[in-house]
């Protein structure tokens, strides 16, 4: 175990530098420089919210695999949780318009 442990820590692979190089390389395609690029040309702000990204989030299209842009946790998490569902997004806004209390 102490031994795994060891090798495990000493892994050039077992970075957070070279995690984020993999991920962003591996499932969207983007390399780092590409990234920095999407972040200012968005000038460090969601497309969606506008809000300024802490953490800049890759959004795709899940069935091509797309990149579209990088939002905020919040609003990636939201179009997670909607499953990119348009009609269920729709029925939401459709329920705030209508004041119902």
């Amino acid at each position: 175990l102490f031994r795994s442990r060891k090798l495990r820590k000493n892994n050039s692979c077992n970075t957070p530098e070279y995690r984020k190089k993999y991920k962003l390389k591996n499932y969207y395609g983007l390399t780092t420089e590409e990234f920095s690029a999407m972040i200012l040309e968005q000038d460090n702000k969601c497309k969606i919210c506008e809000c300024k990204m802490n953490s800049p989030q890759v959004d795709h299209n899940h069935e091509t695999g797309k990149v579209r842009g990088l939002l905020c946790r919040n609003c990636n998490t939201s179009l997670g949780l909607l499953r990119e569902n348009k009609n269920t997004l729709y029925k939401m806004i459709s329920y705030i318009d209508n004041d119902y209390f």
